[in-house]
Parts: C-alpha cells; structure tokens; sequence
C-alpha cells in the first residue's frame, strides 16, 4: 500500500489489486508491503538488529539457559543495555530543532519516561541481583510511576492541528469511549483481584495501583494523539510507539493478574511483552531519527475510506463482555436474566446499526470531498482546492523563510488539436499531461488544474533552479496519445516559472508565473521562461535544456513564427529546452 502524502500531496492513484491469491494472498501482499515500509522508516542495519535481539530473548525464554537459580539475573540484566540505548536514542530525537520546538518538547517528555524506565530497571537489578532482597521498594515503584506521567505528558504534548467545536466533542466522546472501557479491564484483570485479596496495604497491592494508574494516563495518552493526528515527520514513529504503548499496557495487565494470584519472578515470560515494548520504542525512535523535518501542521489520520473510528465499538463490546464473563454464575433464566440478556443484545444490534450507518455516511463524504476537491478529467485538484492548498503552503513559506516556486504550463495551440483531431483526443492530451506531472512532481508538490489547457504546479521548499529541471522535464514529453489518423501525436508546451519573494502573496505569485508564461510562448513555445531573472541566465542542466526543438510537423503552419530577439519583458530571462 503506497504512503499517503502530506495535505497538497500528488497521488498517482490507488494501486490497482487483482484477485489472484485470494484473502489469504491478500494478506500476504499487505504483510511484505508493511515490511517493506518498516525497513524504509526505521533502516535495514536498525531493523535487523532490534529483530535480533528480540529473537535472541525469546529463545532463552524458551529454553531457559542458565536454569532458574540464574533466571532472576539474565531477566534483570538483559534489559539494561537495550534501555539505556533507547535512552540515548530518545536524547538525540529530542535534540533535532529542525523537528520543531513542540515536537522537540513532546519528544523530550518522552526521554525523561524512558530514562524514569531504565532507571527503575537498574534499581531493581541492585536490589534483586546485588543486595538479593525480595521485589523493589516502594520507591523504586514511584520511579516506574513517574515513566508513565510523562510518557503521557509527552504523547498529549504532541502539536495537533485545530479543530472545529463539533470535532472537538466527538473526539472527546469516543476518547472517553475507549478510556472507560480500557479503564474497566485494567480494573477487572489487574487492580480488582488485588484489592480483593486484601493486599491494598502490602507492596504488591501498591503497584498494581501504580501500574493501573499509569496505564490509564498512558492509555489516554495514546488515544488523544491517535485521535488528533501529529505532524508528518511524526506520525510514523508515534504509531510504531502507540504499538509499544499498548505492549506496556498487555504487559501490566498479565503481571497485576499474576502478582494477585501467584508470585512473580523477573525473567517469567509475560516480561517477553515488555521486551517487545521496549524494542518497538526503540524502533520508533529510529524512524524519528530518520524522518525528514517537516512543519508543525498536523495532519489528521483520518481513514480515506470513510469508515468510522472501530475504537469506541470495540470498547462497548469488551465491557458487555466483561459483564458477561463477571457476572455469568448470577445470570439466571428468571425475568431478570432475560431482560438483562435482551438488554446486551439490544445495545450490540444498535450499535452494529450505527456503525453501518455511519460507515456509508463517511464514504458518501470522501465522495463529495473528491469530487469538490478533484478535477474529473485529468485527477488532479481543481482551482478552488489548488488554491485552498497552495495558500496553506505559501503561508507556510513565508513563516519559515524557506523558499518557494511556482510553474505555470499551457499547451501550444490547442485548440488546433481540438479541431484536427477532436475533443475526444485533446481530453487525452490534457491527460496525458496531468500523468507526467505526477510522474516529475515530488509526494509535497500541489499539481492542480488552473483552468482550461493551463496546469499549476506549486513547489515547496524549492528555488527556481528545481523548477528549471522540473520544467526541462515536462517540455520534453513521451508520445502517449494517438491522433485521429491512429500515428503518435506530439505536443508542445509553454511553461512559466516565478519564486515567492519576500511579503508577496500567492495571487502575485501565480501572476508572475502566468506572465512568465506568455512571454515563452510569444518566444514561440515549446520552451520556458523564468520571471524576474537576470538576461543572460542559463538553463540549471544542459542536458535537460539545450537548443530549442522545433514543433511538431502537424501544427508547423500554426506555431512556428519566428523567434524575436527579446520579449517584450526585461525581467525574463529563457531557456529552450
């Protein structure tokens, strides 16, 4: 499955899937596509050696080498290098300014939890290992706490992008959602059976009450920053964290239903979780690590199928279940049992209904959007979106002092291909034209269709020496449309290109590209111009921008006329591809 792109992003298109395999070739597909975006986001050499690791501890779980008199030691030993190099990790993520400052401060949050957690883990092998008592102490314990406050601090601390009121208390209501229904298994599996066994006033009592309060910060944690989104060059890592999240919260669960039942020792094999936990941090770290820096625009990670959050559903269920299983020795077949039974089926038919409701609610959105959103013929954005998005960008811009381009492109006399050939076949030369600028454009590049035959292109965080090449690309393109006569029909274009100076707008800009433009088809076409260039500037690479081509045979009577000596602009220096 192809990464989606930031907001303004070119897609080419879904992938197109086949029925070859069926569900389970399906799954297949999915699982090395997931692989393969895995190793692209965190690194081969980093992968293969968390795997590595995590193989290498459950092997001596499985095999158990060195016997129970050691189990205490290599349980305890065995965590503390992987730690405190997640704790480096999470030191130099925090460092990278280019990240942002809220982003910056998010992740540092998240270092002082990971260092709380290798430091709770180093006491505990002291007190374990070293002095041999039984268990930590109860302030080792705090330090633990103290992991997941901040943990939770950092995951809300995260920049989100500003939402409307009507948002904002549907993600408040499925957040509450999903926080009471974790909330309730946590107690039911965890904190319940302590309290019940009377041990609220001995150790372990206290720290499955620390652990159950951690998981519920970190839980709401999680599920705010899921809900929310996070910037683009985060998002990838806090879903790899939001997985190692959840292996805590597995992990604290089993370890409160064993020490209120039986005894734990270190090294059992519920701690093979917390392993995991630890090695997806790790991972996700790396890929922050790695991820290019991007502004602190969040994007929302909303599903482009339109189907609603499964969360809150899947809470509802799993505390019905729980009711269920709590409650199945006093469940009779008396008029309460049945109305208590009608109740729980009644809530499951409601809520399947609303999920349905809501799931063709949501795709009829994502309809609408795209075709608000989408020229029909060509795919890509129509003005009003272009503009929209472009203004956002160009905003940006400006904010950040980084630089920014903008070509405008028309194609030569198209209207002589519309009367030579037909519209059928001018509408495949426009979309033949918007699949080459898919094909040139980077994923955060706008491409919109500006109206007519005319095409824009917005590049972020690019001078007018990428534009030059961009346009050298697309001056030069591949023969994909037949004429009427069924022969290869070539066209030629004209291209604009202009960089945002300093306190303009977005208007001026697409003003200066449109000149630009004019002025390279008074040139006689088949070339590009760059405003506000100095006269004897040259092309960026000679070999994408050479002499001048000439135009096709068809349209020579109509196009060629000769070249004047300059344009009537002084501010525009040419280049011929």
């Amino acid at each position: 499955m192809p990464r989606p792109g930031p907001p303004g992003a070119v897609q080419a298109g879904p992938p197109v899937t086949g029925k070859r395999g069926g569900p389970a070739g399906g799954i297949a597909r999915s699982a090395i596509a997931a692989a393969r975006l895995l190793v692209q986001a965190v690194g081969g050499g980093t992968l293969t050696a968390a795997m590595a690791a995590l193989a290498a501890y459950g092997l001596w779980q499985v095999f158990r080498w060195g016997g129970r008199e050691d189990q205490v030691l290599i349980g305890n030993l065995v965590f503390l290098p992987v730690d405190w190099y997640v704790a480096l990790l999470a030191w130099r993520v925090s460092r990278r300014a280019d990240l942002g400052c809220r982003t910056c401060r998010a992740w540092r949050l998240i270092f002082f939890a990971v260092i709380c957690f290798a430091l709770g883990d180093l006491l505990r092998f002291v007190c374990e290992v070293v002095l041999r008592t039984h268990g930590e102490p109860s302030w080792v314990q705090a330090i633990y706490v103290g992991c997941y406050i901040f943990t939770a601090c950092g995951l809300i601390a995260f920049p989100a992008r500003r939402r409307s009121g009507p948002e904002r208390i549907r993600l408040l209501l499925d957040t509450g959602t999903v926080f009471l229904g974790g909330a309730a298994l946590i107690w039911y599996l965890a904190l319940g059976p302590a309290l019940a066994r009377g041990a609220h006033s001995a150790p372990p009592g206290l720290i499955a009450f620390g652990d159950t309060a951690g998981d519920m910060l970190v839980l709401f944690g999680v599920l705010s920053v899921l809900a929310r989104g996070t910037t683009r060059s985060s998002a990838t890592a806090l879903r790899i964290f939001a997985v190692g999240v959840m292996a805590f919260i597995a992990n604290d669960l089993i370890y409160g239903y064993i020490i209120a039942h039986s005894a734990y020792r270190a090294g059992d094999p519920v701690d093979t979780l917390l392993m995991v936990a630890v090695i997806a941090i790790w991972l996700s770290l790396a890929c922050q690590l790695r991820a290019e820096p991007a502004d602190d625009v969040a994007v929302p990670q909303e599903p482009a199928s339109g189907h609603p959050a499964f969360l809150p559903y899947l809470a509802v269920a799993g505390s019905y279940l729980l009711l269920i299983v709590a409650g199945r020795h006093a469940i009779r077949a008396d008029a309460l049992g049945v109305v208590f039974l009608g109740a729980i089926g009644l809530t499951i038919l409601v809520s399947a209904r609303q999920y349905v409701a809501l799931r063709d609610y949501g795709r009829l959105a994502v309809r609408y959007a795209e075709l608000a959103a989408i020229d029909g013929m060509t795919g890509l954005y129509n003005r009003r979106h272009f503009m929209e998005t472009a203004e956002v960008a160009f905003a940006h811009a400006l904010g950040t002092g980084q630089p920014l381009v903008a070509l405008m492109i028309d194609v030569d006399n198209f209207k002589q291909v519309n009367d030579m050939h037909g519209h059928v076949v001018g509408d495949q030369v426009l979309t033949a034209l918007a699949q080459a600028c898919r094909e040139h454009v980077r994923p955060g590049d706008i491409v919109g269709r500006y109206g007519g035959d005319e095409f824009t292109i917005v590049i972020p965080g690019a001078t007018s020496q990428r534009a030059i090449r961009l346009a050298g690309q697309l001056t030069c393109p591949a023969a994909r449309v037949l004429g009427r006569d069924g022969k290869p029909l070539a066209y030629s274009l004209s291209i604009g290109i202009a960089q945002c100076p300093p306190g303009d707008d977005l208007p001026t800009l697409l003003a200066h590209a449109d000149v630009a433009m004019y002025a390279a088809k008074r040139a006689g076409g088949n070339c590009w111009r760059v405003f506000g260039g100095a006269p004897d500037a040259g092309p960026a690479d000679p070999r994408l921008a050479t002499a001048a081509q000439a135009p096709p045979a068809d349209w020579q009577s109509a196009t060629t006329r000769p070249a004047r000596t300059k344009p009537a602009l002084r501010t525009l220096s040419d280049a011929r591809p």
